[in-house]
């Protein structure tokens, strides 16, 4: 008796966090749409990276496993590809599994000439990972940005000469920012999903660090 009341307690608490759960994912998805609706913007409930024009190799768009897009926003421009959308992958098995969720915006414009190279807000793991040789590229001029930001990539040197003092200067001004950069297209991410309410703050964010980074913004 005892064991199925367990059982039938169990079952309701599993069907309750699915509900919430999928009301959440509603919720959210409304929330966007209206955005886009708003701003005279397209809106793809599901999507893949390639039929939003994405293809090249972002290590972020490799990681794990059930690779999921959702919540499309494309917000071109004139001579820009812009497209918004919420990303998720699993990592790990049983009691370890974890599903990781992000905000991303991703960009292609031949304004971009970018070295390849990743950054990513610094974290305790990182520091035990200098001293076991981790590349993390400091800049002696930009204190705040160095000990804010992890950067890497395979050439140093031109990485260097990118990171302009205009440019470190302005990257520096955002919190817990990530980006991944390749030529002409690059993604500007966030860890922690970004609210629909906060989606106009995000897309001017994301157009203000994109014009950073830009060839013309020296």
């Amino acid at each position: 008796m005892v064991v199925a009341i367990l059982v039938i307690i169990i079952a309701v608490i599993v069907v309750t966090v699915i509900v919430a759960s999928e009301k959440a994912r509603q919720k959210r998805q409304e929330g966007i749409a209206a955005f886009a609706a708003a701003h005279s913007l397209e809106f793809q409930p599901t999507a893949i990276p390639e039929s939003l024009g994405i293809y090249a190799p972002f290590p972020l768009l490799n990681k794990g496993r059930s690779r999921t897009v959702t919540n499309a926003v494309l917000a071109d421009t004139q001579d820009t590809t812009a497209r918004m959308f919420d990303y998720r992958f699993t990592t790990g098995g049983g009691k370890s599994q974890q599903t990781h969720h992000f905000s991303v915006v991703y960009f292609k414009s031949e304004l971009l000439k970018l070295p390849e190279f990743s950054l990513t807000p610094e974290n305790f793991f990182h520091s035990i990972g200098r001293v076991f040789g981790m590349q993390d590229i400091n800049f002696n001029s930009h204190p705040k940005f160095s000990a804010a930001y992890l950067l890497q990539g395979a050439n140093e040197e031109e990485i260097r000469k990118f990171m302009t003092d205009k440019r470190l200067s302005e990257l520096e001004k955002y919190q817990n920012l990530s980006i991944e950069a390749s030529q002409s297209r690059c993604l500007i991410y966030r860890t922690v999903p970004v609210q629909p309410a906060d989606y106009p703050q995000w897309l001017q964010e994301s157009f203000s660090i994109f014009s950073v980074l830009c060839e013309v913004a020296e």
